[in-house]
Order: C-alpha cells, then sequence, then structure tokens
C-alpha cells in the first residue's frame, strides 16, 4: 500500500535534494510542470517505453453510458512463441479527459484464460450501475500475454505464455499503464486499486501477492483459487457423473434431471434447516447438517428405473464421490470436498456440474479439459479437444495424470 509522505520526512528530502543551500527557492523558482503528452500524442516513440509498441490512441466521443475518454490499445513484448505463434501482452487503458480525472487508477480484471481485451471501463460487478471511467478512473485490462480467444488453451504449450497468463502480465501491465498515465496528465495516479471475479478475482490475488505496493486496494470476488487443483475435480466430477449413467452414452443432463437435484434439495432441507434454530429456508449451520444429513439414509433409494421421487444406486454412488472430492485410488485427497447444501438445487450448480443448458455437457466439462491438458499440466497432455476434451476427462487418471500439475513452473493461485 502507498504510504504518506510525513512532514518531516518531507523536510529531510527537500534538504537532500537542496543540499542544505540557502539557494533553495533560486533553484525551484524556474521549474517547469512536466510536458504532458495528448492523447493522439500517445505513440509508441514518444512515449518509448522498454517492450511497448502503441497501437492506437484516439479520443472517444461520450455516449449514453460513458464519457468522452481517450481510448489506448498497446501491446508488450511481443515475439514469437516456440509454438510458431506471435504472442504479446496485449492491454487497454482508458483515460477520463484531463479535467474529469480524479486522480485515480483502476486495473479490470479479466476472466476464463482471458485470451481477450474485455474494454477498459472499469466494470464494478455487482453494482447496480456505472463504471470506474465513468467515475473518473484511469482504466486498464489486459489479455492476459496472448490473443487466442477466451476458450482456446492451447497457448499453454509457450512457457512464456504461461508464465504471462500466470502473473506478469498483471505486472508488466500495471507498470506500464501508469507510466502512460503520467505521461498523460503529468502525475503519477494518487491511488490504485485492482477489482476482478472469478479468473479476475485471481489476478487481484495475484497482485496482492505479487506487486502489492502497486495498489491501495483488492476486490477478488469468487476467485479462481489453486486452479490446478480445481481442474483435477473437474475431471472428477466429470467421470463420476458419467459413470451413473443408466443407458449407454447418457448424458449428465439425462442421468440427473432437474427433479432429481432438487430432490435431494429438498432432504437436506428437511433435515438441516432447523439446525441453526429458525426455519428460513436456509441451512446455516453447514457443520451440524454434515453430521445430520445422509444421502444413503434421508433420501430413497429407487427399487427399480430412475424416478422423481428416489435416486438410484449409481445416482447416490456418483453424488457421495463428487461432495467427497477428487481423491486418488489409495484415498488421498487431491481436492476439497464439498458441504451438502440446498444450493445443489440451483440452476447455477447444475450448469457447472450437470447441464450447462447452451450445450449437450456441463460447463465444467466444456472447459475442464483444454485448461488441464494445456495450461496446468507439465508437461502439457495437449489433449484433443474434438468432442470437447470428453475423451480425455474420462480416461484421466488421478494416480498418473494428476500429480503433474505439480511439474507447473508457473505459480497459479
Amino acid at each position: 500500500m502507498h504510504r504518506r509522505t510525513t512532514t518531516i520526512e518531507a523536510l529531510l528530502l527537500t534538504l537532500l535534494s537542496t543540499g542544505c543551500s540557502s539557494d533553495a527557492h533560486d533553484a525551484t523558482t524556474d521549474a517547469q510542470p512536466p510536458r504532458t503528452l495528448a492523447c493522439a500524442e500517445l505513440s509508441t516513440a514518444a512515449l518509448n517505453l522498454p517492450g511497448l509498441r502503441v497501437v492506437s490512441a484516439a479520443l472517444v466521443a461520450a455516449s449514453d453510458t460513458l464519457p468522452a475518454h481517450c481510448q489506448i490499445t498497446g501491446a508488450l513484448n511481443e515475439r514469437t512463441g516456440i509454438d510458431g505463434k506471435s504472442y504479446a501482452i496485449g492491454f487497454e487503458l482508458r483515460t477520463p479527459l484531463p479535467e474529469a480525472w480524479n486522480g485515480k487508477f483502476f486495473f479490470q480484471g479479466g476472466g476464463g484464460t482471458n485470451g481477450v481485451i474485455v474494454p477498459a471501463t472499469g466494470n464494478l460487478l455487482n453494482a447496480p450501475s456505472g463504471t470506474a471511467l465513468a467515475l473518473g478512473y484511469a482504466v486498464t485490462s489486459t489479455d492476459g500475454g496472448h490473443a487466442s480467444g477466451a476458450s482456446d488453451a492451447t497457448f499453454g504449450v509457450d512457457p512464456q505464455a504461461r508464465s504471462d497468463y500466470g502473473y506478469n502480465a498483471v505486472g508488466q501491465v500495471t507498470v506500464t499503464a501508469k507510466q502512460i498515465v503520467q505521461a498523460h496528465f503529468g502525475r503519477a495516479p494518487e491511488r490504485s486499486y485492482f477489482l476482478g471475479c472469478s479468473n479476475g478475482g485471481r489476478d487481484s490475488m495475484v497482485a496482492a501477492s505479487r506487486i502489492a505496493s502497486e495498489y491501495d486496494g483488492f476486490v477478488a470476488t469468487a476467485p479462481g483459487f489453486q486452479l490446478p487443483k480445481a481442474a483435477v475435480a473437474q475431471q472428477w466430477d466429470t467421470q463420476q457423473f458419467f459413470a451413473a449413467a443408466s443407458a449407454p452414452n447418457q448424458l449428465p443432463k439425462d442421468t440427473f434431471p432437474a427433479a432429481t437435484t432438487a430432490l435431494v434439495a429438498q432432504r437436506i432441507l428437511a433435515k438441516c434447516d432447523a439446525l441453526d434454530g429458525v426455519s428460513d429456508g436456509l441451512v446455516h449451520d453447514r457443520a451440524a447438517c454434515q453430521r445430520t444429513f445422509s444421502l444413503a439414509v434421508d433420501v430413497p433409494t429407487c427399487t427399480g428405473a430412475p424416478a422423481p421421487t428416489c435416486l438410484t444406486a449409481a445416482q447416490k454412488t456418483a453424488l457421495e464421490k463428487v461432495f467427497a472430492g477428487a481423491m486418488n485410488s489409495a484415498g488421498q485427497p487431491l481436492y476439497a470436498s464439498w458441504p451438502w447444501d440446498p444450493g445443489i438445487g440451483g440452476q447455477g450448480w447444475r450448469f457447472w456440474k450437470i447441464d450447462a443448458g447452451f450445450a449437450p455437457l456441463p460447463f465444467n466439462t466444456l472447459i475442464g479439459a483444454g485448461s488441464m491438458g494445456y495450461v496446468f499440466t507439465t508437461p502439457p497432455d495437449k489433449p484433443d479437444l474434438g468432442d470437447s476434451g470428453l475423451s480425455y476427462q474420462l480416461g484421466y487418471s488421478m494416480d498418473t495424470n494428476a500429480p503433474k500439475i505439480f511439474g507447473a513452473f508457473v505459480s497459479m493461485l
């Protein structure tokens, strides 16, 4: 965090800079304010910053949602990767007009595996309206060091691209964007903040752990934490849900229809709602619920075909393994377990675990193979993603594949 300079420190700095000379006033009388670069002048040559190429810099007229501002697009450390593809840390910086700048800097975290430059307007996430840019902040965002798109993880075969995605892009863009802000406004930001959700939340945690002195505050909403281990859990869940199928080629959304997960949610609520002393449709005493609820006992078991009023033995086995967390064949946990909660009946849980809705597979399965096989595994497994990586995930070994995440040379919080 930035620390205010005290009056005594300021005096000492003044004395040191003037050599305690009685001519100190004369030395500063003719000092000129630093020259500032107008928006259109923010070029590669004018800025002359290491590794920076300014792709464009232009004024953008005010709209219904955004004020007039300067939009700068840049590329850092352009190179050719070991896979023969072109790489760079792409970023965008948007600054208010000089008279509207509040003197503050805002880093907008990315999402997924990045791969695209999200417009740097300063998404305030759950705020009812507005953006950081509209509030007067200078805002920046980055593609994380690769422009392969939001769902393409094949950049992971290049070691530097992994490092850029893991942490380096955040640090590089922070420093460069602030230097551009200073060149444009003639002064550095007085305060700096980092805000992100999901992978953007991880970005925020990376900034807090690696370059904390560059910021005054961090917001890490639903951060992606220990992503390699979480990716192992994605493979595990996919395997369990497919193992419960009652017919060949049956998908999880058919094996576990909404009525099935709703039944489990109802039974959890019936056993656990009142444990905190209030029957309000919520489970607040999680620890007591884990001791009290039993999937085997509290949810009826189907004696024949699957039905909305019961679960088959295979369905129960799959859910019990998913909630117990990923394990290897020796029973050693590879990721966290999950508490029984009525949220299992919610659409969000189904989206990630059972049915993405926009595609036949769960979202965990859709994104699990690419990130696991290309980014979190060293050396990369390079799985065939033609079937959304399903074959790779169903054949993923908790004994031999999972340990490869510890060969990673990038710190992925």
